[in-house]
This record gives C-alpha cells, sequence and structure tokens, in this order.
C-alpha cells in the first residue's frame, strides 16, 4: 500500500533541495510569506519551493533572538552588526517547538566553534512592531456581561457570574482535562464544565463522524442526569450548532452538537465541538466539550433559550495561538497522493489545495458529459463551457482512465502488485468524488448518472452502456484481495458467492445507488426469487463491517419498506438471522438504523407469533424503551 506523505517525506525533499541534512523544519511566515524555517548544523535556512528561495544565516551571526510577549506566535532574530544582516520578524504557530529545536542546533555550533558550552541568547519582551495587534484586540474584547477565559490553549466567554470552581490539572499524561466554573450556592448553583482532549488524527474519524458526536452529546448529556438518582430523566433536545462568528479567524473546520436533557430537579446540556483540520498540517482534530448543569425546568419549554448559554461559548470559541495557514507542502502532496477520504477532500478543494491530475479529471468529466450526450442522455450538454474550455475533448474517458492509472506517484515498475491496484482504486474515488461534486459544475452526479442507467427496462443489458460503465467503474466492487475488473458487470458480479461473500466497495457510491433504486432493478431481473435475493444482499449489507451509516440507514429502510408488503412478510418471517440482525440495531446507540429497524420489527410481528415470541425472548422492547433519542419522537 502506498504510505501517507510524512514530514519526514517532506524533509528528504528540502534536503535535496538544499544539498545538505536538516535536523528540523516548520512552516512559518515572513512578512506574511509563507516558507520553512530548517535547522542545519551551522545555520538555518528560510527556504520557499515557489518561487525557490533559500536563504543561510549561520548561528555564529546571531546576537538575540526575542520572543514577543503579546504576540504568542511571533519571534524577533537580531544579527550582530560587522554581519549586515537585516533583523528578522517571524511568525510561528509552533514557536515553543521552534524556539527548542534553535537552541539546540545553536548550543551545538557554539560548542563546536568555541570548545566550550554558551547560553541561547533568548528573552521574553515586547518587539518594536509590538502594536501589531491592537487592531484585532477590540474583536477578542468579551461581550458586556461576560468575562474571558483561557484554558488549555483556547479562549472562550462565560457570564461574569461563573468563577472557578477547581484549578486545571497539572498533571500532562492525564488523557482528559477538565475545568469547573460554578455561579451561585446551595441547590440553585449552576456548574459549567469543560473538557479539552488531545488531538487525534483525521484518519482515525472513520465514516460516522457525525453520528458519533451526536451520540456522545446525548449520551454525556443524559448520564449526566444520572446524579438524580430514581428521578424521571428524557433527553429534551438534541440539534446541531453553527459557529456563527469566527473572532480570531481560525482556519480550521467546526462541527458541533447540543444534547439538552431534564429531570424534575436540573437542566443538563453537553455540548460537543470538534475542530478538524488543524492548521498549519490539517492531519488532526480535536474536542472541546462543554457541560451545563442548573436548576430543573428554569427554561421551561424555551429550547432556544437555554441554546443561547452555549451559542455564546460557541461563538467565542478561539485557539490561543491561531495559525491562518496550511503547509501548502504537505496538503498538495497529499491531496496529490489521493490519501485524502471524500470529507478531507471537499475541504481542501474548497481552500484551493488540487491535485496535480486535476485537468485529466476535468478532461474525463467531459468526456463522460460528451459521450452521454451522444446517446441521448438528457442532463448531458454539448458546451464545453460548462467544465472548462481550456480543457481538450477526449472522445474515449476510458483512455483518460488509463493514463491517470499509469501516472501514479511514487510507484514504479518494482512496486507491488497491491500498490497499484491500491492507486488505481484511489483513482476511481477520485473521479467519483469529482463527478459528484468535486467540480460543482451541477450537470452531471452519481444519482444523475444512475438515473441515466435506468433509462431502460434493463439496467444490466440495454440501459445506455456509457453511463452504466461509468456508474460501475465509480462503485470499483470487488472481492477483498483481488484485483478489480472493467469488462465484469455488476450483474455477473452480485450472482457470484466468492464476490459477495466479502467484497469492497466505494460505500458513498454504493449509498446512493440503493437510494436512487439501481441496485433493485439489478436483482429484479434474476425472475421469480428477486425479492429474496435483495433481502440477503441487504442483510449482507448491513452484516459487513465496513459499511458506512448512510449504507447500512439505505438496507434498514428498503428492509422496513418491503417488510410493510404482505407478500413479502412470510419470506422476511423464516429468515431469523434477518431479525436478530435487527433487534441487534436496538441495542445500538444508532438513531437513524433504530428507527428502520423498529418499523420492520413491527411489521413482521404483525399477526405472526414465532417472530413476536423471538421479539420478547430477545428483549426487543426493552431495548426500544431504554434509548433516550425516541423519547424524543413520540410522533413516530
Amino acid at each position: 500500500m502506498m504510505s501517507i506523505p510524512s514530514p519526514e517525506y517532506i524533509k528528504h525533499g528540502i534536503e535535496n533541495f538544499l544539498n545538505t541534512d536538516i535536523i528540523y523544519f516548520s512552516m512559518l511566515q515572513q512578512s506574511g510569506e509563507k516558507m520553512y524555517i530548517c535547522f542545519a548544523k551551522r545555520g538555518f535556512y528560510l527556504v520557499d519551493f515557489d518561487p525557490p528561495k533559500k536563504e543561510l544565516y549561520y548561528y555564529a551571526n546571531v546576537e538575540k533572538v526575542v520572543l514577543d510577549e503579546t504576540d504568542r506566535t511571533l519571534f524577533v532574530v537580531f544579527f550582530t552588526e560587522e554581519c549586515g544582516l537585516t533583523t528578522l520578524y517571524l511568525n510561528s504557530s509552533c514557536r515553543e517547538d521552534v524556539i527548542s529545536e534553535f537552541h539546540i542546533a545553536w548550543k551545538s555550533d557554539y560548542m563546536f566553534r568555541k570548545w566550550k558550552t554558551g547560553s541561547f541568547p533568548v528573552h521574553t519582551g515586547l518587539t518594536p512592531s509590538a502594536n501589531r495587534k491592537e487592531e484585532i484586540e477590540e474583536f477578542s474584547m468579551p461581550i458586556e456581561g461576560h468575562a474571558k477565559h483561557e484554558y488549555k490553549d483556547y479562549t472562550f466567554f462565560l457570564p461574569t457570574k461563573f468563577s472557578i470552581h477547581n484549578p486545571p490539572t497539572v498533571n500532562p499524561n492525564e488523557p482528559k482535562h477538565e475545568l469547573t466554573f460554578i455561579a451561585g450556592t446551595g441547590n440553585g448553583a449552576e456548574m459549567l464544565s469543560v473538557k479539552v482532549f488531545p488531538p487525534k488524527l483525521m484518519s482515525s474519524i472513520g465514516a460516522r463522524q457525525k453520528d458519533a458526536i451526536k451520540l456522545f452529546a446525548e449520551n454525556d448529556s443524559y448520564i449526566g442526569a444520572n446524579i438524580d438518582e430514581h428521578r424521571q430523566k428524557r433527553l429534551f433536545g438534541s440539534h446541531p450548532m453553527s459557529k456563527r462568528v469566527n473572532l480570531s479567524g481560525d482556519i480550521a473546520s467546526y462541527f458541533a452538537w447540543l444534547a439538552h436533557t431534564r429531570t424534575e430537579l436540573r437542566e443538563i446540556g453537553t455540548l460537543v465541538i470538534r475542530r478538524c483540520y488543524l492548521p498549519p498540517l490539517g492531519t488532526h482534530y480535536q474536542d472541546i466539550v462543554f457541560r451545563f448543569t442548573g436548576m430543573g425546568a428554569q427554561f421551561e419549554d424555551d429550547e432556544l433559550e437555554f441554546s443561547r448559554i452555549f451559542q455564546i461559548v460557541f461563538d467565542s470559541l478561539s485557539p490561543v495561538i491561531v495559525t491562518k495557514f496550511y503547509d501548502d507542502t504537505i496538503a498538495t502532496v497529499r491531496t496529490a497522493s489521493l490519501v485524502l477520504d471524500d470529507d478531507a477532500l471537499r475541504w481542501f478543494f474548497g481552500l484551493g489545495f488540487h491535485p496535480f491530475c486535476m485537468d485529466a479529471v476535468k478532461a474525463f468529466v467531459k468526456s463522460v458529459l460528451f459521450s452521454l450526450h451522444r446517446q441521448g442522455t438528457e442532463f448531458a450538454s454539448d458546451n464545453p463551457d460548462d467544465i472548462d474550455k481550456n480543457i481538450l475533448l477526449v472522445d474515449d474517458p476510458w483512455e483518460i482512465i488509463a493514463d491517470l492509472e499509469e501516472e501514479a506517484n511514487g510507484l514504479d515498475e518494482e512496486s507491488t502488485k497491491i500498490s497499484w491496484e491500491s492507486w488505481k482504486e484511489k483513482v476511481s474515488r477520485l473521479l467519483a468524488f469529482c463527478v459528484d461534486e468535486g467540480l460543482s459544475t451541477g450537470t452531471i452526479s452519481i444519482a444523475k448518472l444512475a438515473q441515466a442507467a435506468q433509462a431502460s427496462d434493463s439496467a444490466s443489458a440495454s440501459g445506455p452502456e456509457e453511463a452504466i460503465r461509468i456508474l460501475e467503474y465509480f462503485l470499483y466492487l470487488h472481492q477483498r484481495g483481488h484485483s478489480y475488473h472493467k469488462e465484469i458487470s455488476l450483474y455477473d458480479k452480485i450472482q457470484n458467492p466468492a464476490i459477495m461473500a466479502d467484497f469492497v466497495c466505494n460505500e458513498r457510491v454504493l449509498g446512493t445507488l440503493l437510494r436512487s433504486g439501481y441496485i433493485s432493478v439489478l436483482f429484479a431481473e434474476l425472475g421469480d426469487r428477486s425479492d429474496q435475493a435483495y433481502v440477503k444482499f441487504l442483510h449482507l449489507l448491513l452484516q459487513r463491517r465496513k459499511t458506512t451509516i448512510e449504507v447500512a440507514f439505505q438496507a434498514a429502510q428498503q428492509i422496513a419498506d418491503l417488510s410493510s408488503l404482505p407478500e413479502n412478510r412470510k419470506f422476511l418471517s423464516n429468515m431469523s438471522d434477518l431479525i436478530l440482525t435487527l433487534i441487534d440495531f436496538l441495542r445500538l446507540n444508532e438513531e437513524r438504523l433504530l428507527l428502520p429497524a423498529a418499523m420492520a420489527l413491527a411489521n413482521l410481528t404483525e399477526q405472526n407469533p414465532k417472530v413476536k415470541t423471538l421479539v420478547v425472548l430477545e428483549n426487543a422492547m426493552q431495548h426500544i424503551v431504554h434509548q433516550a433519542h425516541l423519547t424524543t419522537k413520540n410522533d413516530r
């Protein structure tokens, strides 16, 4: 498999550019221009690649380094008069790390030159440009009636009635950190706590990020209500929140969910904030959690008023050290290596980071549109300006696919077959993403291709051939550990037990094909056994470990729809494994799966003692009753 480009990969590129070894490198800004500072044995370099630039500054010429006390990103390097070098004003969001490495490199050079130890000339103070922050100071001041607080590299506003209840933890090895504020005394006291979790890799999130944040907020709020033992509690509200104000100009992405639980005595609210694609690398995310506890029913039925408490906190939340750029080199290399998932592609595409093959991608989309237009597809246009009038038209889109598959970054004739297969799958995913939303043309999408493929009675044989071939290439369904074969149709693959037993595919495309009915049309051609075969396929999707929440929801929803028809209930009721899977979904904290599963079980238990008995033995009703999420779904 191709490895994800790492800082070490960039380090080797810088060393080749400088033709020397470097100890440490980091991206920073000089007068607003992004560049790398690279520490070598005898001096440090300021390096830029566009246009190419490398400037060497010897440690022996450094007179002093001043860390600005008002701007935690700024440090100034002064040089001795005799060397004639200009003072450097540098901004780094990792100033502490950069100065630490600067210290080590300077001392090593000093010992080499002097044969004795020396003190690194660094101190903290005001620099000549310390007034640069005055113009933005007013935007970071708290609003009337609120105070500004700082904790774990973040600042936020709270009403002045809140004061710190306990000191912050000083144990750096503790995985979770919490600070508590309190307002009032006795039974009427209100408490608000904040936890800041350590940053984690974006690649560890998985495909169910929003659902995971939502469930974390709901469970934390619901568990927080357990302090009132033997008291009735219910989830009063649960919804996403948007950051309306960005006081610091933070370029990271935010997603948040607020859950509100009410008991007879208390109001408990949990706001989970996920700050994603942390600059400058864009490879990590960080969670910040606020929990409020107040007197019960003090907000009556005003959910909006309750949300305002958290809205001010969310709007004012800002990192103490703001990095207003991404490392162009790392972001571009990662994008070009096609290692980003759809969410990351969406984010970095929006910031202008595209793979080097973007012209070929545009040519592919244009070629597909023209091919479909020739076959009479309604949405396809023959206007070249729909994509890019400067991109040449290639008659056969498969020629472009072949070229992209051959132009693999970092692979050659000696690379393993697995590496090449992985690259080809990444090409398919990139093209599918760009067709669906990456180019934002609105003229083509996976759903429109599925619609075109179903233009005739048969999606397997007589539909628009080009739409079917492209659509199935985007799905990229193949047996795990085996190569993908373009020449084998999806119709043939779904009838191959070996492939169906353990297959992988583009889950995003699969979800769209399920929703559009394309897959069900394929199974309908199997004859009298089509419904049974399709249900078995849907059941397989529910059991697969890699199935995304969207695909699982579509599968569960279609099972629920099929179970509503009396003619389907007999064979569905005989599928005990399916019924057990649906009951298992009732035990999961996945609301989108729980509702269709409950609907299907309700349909199947109707006038069927056998299924009713199985549901009772598995305590299915108990799981429905104990689901906090259903307490807000009385109408369902």
